[in-house]
This record gives C-alpha cells, sequence and structure tokens, in this order.
C-alpha cells in the first residue's frame, strides 16, 4: 500500500485533526484515512445537510447552545438526514 505525505497543513487544521482523532479513540492516520475516505465517497448534498455538518465540524449555534454530539449521534443524524434527501 502506497504511502502519501501531506506537508503545509495549517495549526489550526493539524489540532481539528488531532481533536477528530482523539473524540473517536483512534490514530491520526486512521482519522485522517476515514476522513479522505468519507469526503472521496460524499454525494452532493442538500443545503439543510451541509449546514448541519458545517455546525457539527465547528463551533456552530447548535454546538454552544445544545453541546456536542457523540460520534455515534452524529453518524446517526448524517444517515437520517440521507434517509430523507432519498424521500424525493
Amino acid at each position: 500500500m502506497p504511502d502519501l505525505l501531506i506537508r503545509g497543513i495549517e495549526d489550526e487544521l493539524a489540532e481539528r485533526i488531532k481533536n477528530y482523532a482523539r473524540d473517536r479513540g483512534m490514530t491520526i492516520n486512521a482519522s485522517i484515512l476515514e476522513i479522505v475516505r468519507s469526503a472521496l465517497s460524499a454525494r452532493p448534498t442538500t443545503a439543510v445537510a451541509s449546514r448541519a455538518r458545517e455546525i457539527d465540524e465547528g463551533d456552530g449555534e447548535m454546538r454552544v447552545l445544545g453541546g456536542s454530539w457523540s460520534s455515534d449521534e452524529a453518524r446517526a443524524f448524517h444517515e437520517a438526514i440521507g434517509a430523507l434527501e432519498n424521500l424525493k
């Protein structure tokens, strides 16, 4: 399996990756692989799902008001949104 090297990662992005890995109990390498796989397999989403992802990933209004989701809760929410998108 090939190895890839990524240079020039901004400090803020590096911190987000570390937090992502820590919150899920994963190594940084496994976390980056998960993020890349997810991003490359993602299909276009509606504005609602896109905004929900932004809120989940950042310090958006919902996080401030209601706390944060576990990775299982976030995954379930995104799956539910995906199912609703398929109802068209």
